[in-house]
């Protein structure tokens, strides 16, 4: 098997209209994101790809941070390892500018290839916060102490508790 110069990643990498991709040697990763932002408490998703356009890569992983998302014992030429995640938005993202650290690494890559996506995190409820009742009525009957029947015509019927 004949082993091909790589050139580091870090130098490799392109921003086009919502895609960021990296490139190491023959192997490339696309990263893009749904969305160009989201509020606090909504879904981050994230489309991965990576392909490789030149010899087997062996023992072939795909990241999130430093978490395994997607594992290959070979890579073969031509075949794309393709992976969608969906991350909730905190508070705190809204600080970090939303960062997705994603790489790919495989035994034959001198270093991971490495791509980092940016989505605008705009304030919203933090999860597991939300106030009790019905915002858009401004009913503040908690729903949880709320039963619901429905009566024998179908009509929704909500019974509050005092």
């Amino acid at each position: 098997m004949k082993i091909k110069a790589l050139i580091p990643a870090a130098a490799m990498i392109f921003a086009l209209a919502g895609n960021v991709y990296a490139q190491n040697g023959d192997l490339q990763l696309t990263v893009t994101p749904k969305a160009d932002s989201v509020k606090v408490g909504e879904r981050i998703e994230v489309d991965i790809s990576a392909v490789n356009s030149g010899d087997p890569l062996t023992d072939f992983r795909l990241y999130f941070e430093d978490q395994e998302i997607y594992a290959d014992d070979v890579l073969e030429t031509g075949e794309a390892a393709e992976k969608e995640i969906s991350l909730l938005a905190w508070e705190r993202d809204i600080a970090s500018g939303g960062a997705i650290n994603i790489s790919a690494d495989a035994n034959e890559l001198v270093e991971p290839v490495a791509v980092t996506v940016h989505v605008t995190v705009l304030p919203g409820i933090e999860p597991g916060t939300e106030p009790e009742g019905n915002p858009a009525t401004g009913d503040k009957t908690p729903w949880g102490a709320a039963l619901a029947l429905t009566a024998a015509s179908g009509t929704l019927i909500l019974i509050k508790r005092k």
